[in-house]
């Protein structure tokens, strides 16, 4: 909401918002509404992306990405056993 209301495109009347849309396998899904003049959208959308983008790598806060796992192994290398809390154990 800083972001917003600091920026000099952004209405004040109606009220910016910032609203949580959906929980998301690896992210919170947001999003950021602000009131413009037409003729500000465009830079103002792409100014913001930019200012929230560094707003967030400056408080920390990171963008998740979805991870996978993925271990190669030859054909004459037993598969990995796998115990019930889902831990790789040592094959015997």
């Amino acid at each position: 909401m800083d972001v917003l209301e600091q920026h000099e495109h952004v209405l004040a009347k109606p009220e910016p918002e910032v609203q949580m849309v959906g929980m998301e396998d690896s992210a919170v899904a947001m999003v950021a509404k602000p009131w413009v003049r037409t003729e500000h959208y465009w830079s103002t959308l792409w100014d913001l992306n930019r200012t929230i983008k560094k707003r967030l790598d400056a408080e920390g806060i990171e963008i998740p990405f979805p991870q996978r796992v993925v271990t190669l192994r030859s054909p004459e290398d037993p598969a990995p056993q796998i115990n019930k809390a889902g831990d790789k154990t040592e094959s015997d």
